[in-house]
């Protein structure tokens, strides 16, 4: 019976973990963090992935009327995080433009994927793929892009 009861909990606990998100917020990021160059790029690199996949997301969806709209929008979005992520990339490895973008696109791709994992992940307990962990970014992003915008 101890056995049985053992491996419940066990169980219980791996599936548990089994539905752990690839990310923490990007909310969490404070002020210190955009001084350092290489958090920066990361901000930049996450925002420039997870407007890309609702982008995606977005494109693969059958019932939103303007939907043209709204995937140009993220795209434009995510277009302008990573110009910005391979602008400050190219700054501080001193490398040119072409080796800074190929480097900032290979990571944002892998975030890509992450985000649709995670995705994957939410829609098995929600029903939703774009669950609060993806709104939040997705909001937290949109702020950022817009504050850039207005300066």
């Amino acid at each position: 019976m101890k056995k049985i009861v053992l491996g419940l909990v066990l169980v219980l606990l791996l599936s548990a973990n089994a539905y752990a998100l690839n990310f923490s917020p990007l909310s969490k990021y404070t002020k210190e963090d955009w001084k350092d160059p290489s958090k920066l790029i990361y901000i930049y690199q996450r925002c420039g992935a997870v407007m890309a996949y609702a982008a995606q997301r977005v494109k693969a969806s059958n019932n939103l009327a303007n939907k043209t709209d709204i995937v140009d929008a993220h795209t434009r979005i995510s277009t302008f995080f990573v110009a910005q992520a391979t602008t400050v990339h190219e700054m501080i490895n001193n490398y040119n433009f072409a080796k800074s973008y190929n480097r900032v696109i290979s990571i944002v791709e892998k975030l890509i994927s992450s985000y649709a994992e995670d995705s994957e992940k939410i829609y098995l307990q929600t029903g939703n793929y774009l669950g609060e962990s993806i709104k939040k970014d997705l909001t937290f992003c949109t702020g950022v892009y817009s504050k850039s915008k207005i300066k």
